[in-house]
């Protein structure tokens, strides 16, 4: 190989190894909208969902935030799917507000919400 090929070569060889991370780091764009988060979450992750958006279907960005509050057992998580609309993220809003709601009701399912001191 050599010249633009090697180039080629070489790049998409380091895109392709760091990828996870790419995703990973393209959440921080929204560092301060996440950050809203934090009245009532702890953030366990986030990241671009790969896969989907923009660098497939030339769709905006959709980034997996996993959360975890203190009205949740240890073993529950919440994956909230936040989508990019203008310069923000759409719509942490709805699950600032509703979701005691989704908690209690996965809660609720008996083998869900087991103490770690029974399971």
């Amino acid at each position: 190989m050599a010249g633009r090929k090697l180039q080629k070569h070489f790049v998409n060889n380091i895109v392709d190894a760091y990828m996870p991370s790419l995703y990973q780091l393209a959440a921080s764009s929204f560092q301060k909208e996440m950050d809203e988060l934090k009245t009532n979450f702890s953030i366990l992750s986030s990241g671009e969902v790969y896969g989907r958006g923009r660098y497939i279907l030339n769709e905006p960005p959709t980034l997996k935030i996993v959360l975890h509050g203190n009205l949740m057992a240890d073993n529950v998580r919440l994956v909230f799917l936040a989508s990019k609309k203008g310069n923000s993220l759409y719509s942490r809003d709805s699950i600032k507000k509703d979701y005691r709601t989704y908690v209690s009701r996965i809660q609720s399912i008996g083998f869900v919400a087991v103490p770690e001191d029974q399971s």
